[in-house]
């Protein structure tokens, strides 16, 4: 599938708080640490509910994706399938921490079914490749279910669909408490950023139009990689006073523009 990949060399982005780590007793915990450019990470887990934390050691902008995959399908027939120009029925993506700033570390919880997953970035190199062009792919099982609890109680659901975001409940000053879920029938993503004072969507939009590769909102404030219809993520995000964009960058599979540019962007106040 093609994805729209982020170039890290042009992108003014600062480092936002790290995302506060949540209990152990909503799941087991996959600590993954991304270098530039790299995956690795904290022993296996068992499947279910489980934390996906990302910790960026690297100089560059990484995220996480995962992909459950059958074990018939090679790393490289999954990369020709992935970095390919047409969606294949074989890649389906469950989501995992959006963009994450050298330094920084955020994180998402998500049901995970046992089996084999395999973790990509697609965050670009300075030479313009994205980042599973250099290797930063890797693979891992996780083992049968064991318990666990029940996901948290959001405190806003924002629902996407072809091509806007419903939200449910209000976004506040501080940590709230997000279910993100897709409603397809495209795979989207979802991605907060704060304003700046003389910034709008439009700046957003005129960014994407030039493709990415001008200087968009410069604060970075979570999120999740994409997620196929009918999946869901949950995540924190904590917000300042102020303005915020949330929007979806991945490409659309009819004329391969950011869902961004399909309308896919609101601006909020958060106060």
């Amino acid at each position: 599938m093609i994805r729209f990949a982020i170039t890290t060399s042009t992108i003014l982005w600062t480092t936002h708080t790290a995302a506060p780590e949540q209990p152990a007793a909503l799941g087991s915990v996959l600590r993954v640490v991304a270098n530039d450019y790299a995956f690795t990470m904290s022993a296996p887990v068992r499947a279910g509910l489980v934390i996906v934390r990302l910790l960026n050691q690297g100089h560059e902008m990484h995220h996480l994706e995962l992909s459950p995959v059958p074990e018939s399908l090679s790393l490289r027939r999954y990369y020709e399938l992935a970095t390919g120009g047409q969606p294949s029925p074989l890649i389906h993506d469950v989501g995992g921490p959006n963009l994450t700033a050298p330094g920084d570390s955020s994180e998402v919880l998500i049901r995970l079914a046992p089996g084999r997953y395999i973790l990509t970035c697609w965050v670009n190199a300075t030479d313009g490749k994205p980042h599973i062009m250099r290797g930063m792919m890797r693979e891992i099982r996780l083992g049968e279910r064991t318990e666990s609890p029940p996901p948290p109680t959001p405190t806003v659901t924002i629902s996407a669909s072809d091509y806007s975001f419903a939200l449910q409940g209000r976004l506040r000053a501080g940590t709230n408490h997000v279910r993100f879920e897709n409603r397809g029938p495209q795979e989207h993503d979802i991605q907060f950023v704060r304003l700046s004072p003389d910034q709008t969507g439009a700046s957003i939009r005129e960014w994407a139009r030039k493709g990415g590769l001008g200087g968009p909102p410069s604060v970075a404030a979570g999120g999740s990689t994409g997620i196929d219809k009918g999946k869901q993520v949950w995540f924190t995000v904590t917000l300042r006073p102020g303005r915020y964009a949330v929007f979806c960058f991945v490409p659309d599979v009819h004329d391969g523009k950011m869902h961004l540019l399909h309308g896919m962007l609101r601006e909020i106040t958060v106060s």
